[in-house]
């Protein structure tokens, strides 16, 4: 259904813009722990919530390892060559 690709949709963007954070904090440097930091999941955050304490938790819950998963791997490797 449309609401289904809809969704999906926001989905797909949402890790994009995560991925995108991710490289763009690779690219000055910084190590994970301040990549985590500066990984601005708001916006994602209340489009996916809208405000709900119960849908916050599980968005942090479900989005938080995503950007530990996207950090590793745009990092592997890159370990050898240092």
């Amino acid at each position: 259904s449309l609401c289904s690709v809809t969704k999906m949709m926001v989905v797909l963007d949402s890790l994009r813009s995560v991925q995108q954070q991710v490289e763009d904090a690779l690219h000055r440097g910084l190590t994970f722990q301040v990549t985590q930091k500066a990984v601005k999941l708001d916006a994602i955050r209340s489009g996916f919530t809208h405000n709900d304490a119960e849908l916050i938790a599980s968005f942090d819950g479900n989005f938080t390892p995503i950007v530990r998963q996207m950090y590793d791997e745009a990092t592997e490797g890159l370990e050898q060559y240092q």
